[in-house]
């Protein structure tokens, strides 16, 4: 299960920002998105969490569609961590991958 991207493309205003992408992360594992200013990263999330609609490919959440899921996905998107390259440390990243679990965690 996990989450499984298959072609995603996805940009703003019919503009393509994001084309082809592919990505599996199975449940667990820490995924990180690199690249310089401009590239798309931000887009990407947006694209995988169904904050921002795709242009072709599918996004699947444990097996459902995130399209499905959006509206919650979205709100779960808003506490996604993001660590900036000037950071440097992998310890901050780790940081803040640990306050983004705590935020999104069923209670």
């Amino acid at each position: 299960m996990g989450l499984n991207a298959r072609g995603v493309a996805a940009g703003y205003g019919g503009a393509p920002i994001i084309e082809g992408m592919d990505i599996e992360a199975k449940p667990g594992e820490l995924v990180g998105v690199l690249g310089p200013n401009a590239a798309g990263k931000t887009t990407l999330l947006r694209a995988l969490a169904g904050a921002l609609p795709l242009a072709s490919g599918e996004v699947l959440l444990d097996g459902a569609s995130v399209a499905q899921l959006a509206p919650r996905v979205a709100k779960v998107h808003t506490h996604l961590a993001q660590a900036y390259q000037a950071l440097g440390r992998a310890d901050d990243a780790a940081r803040e991958f640990e306050k983004a679990k705590l935020v999104t965690s069923d209670k």
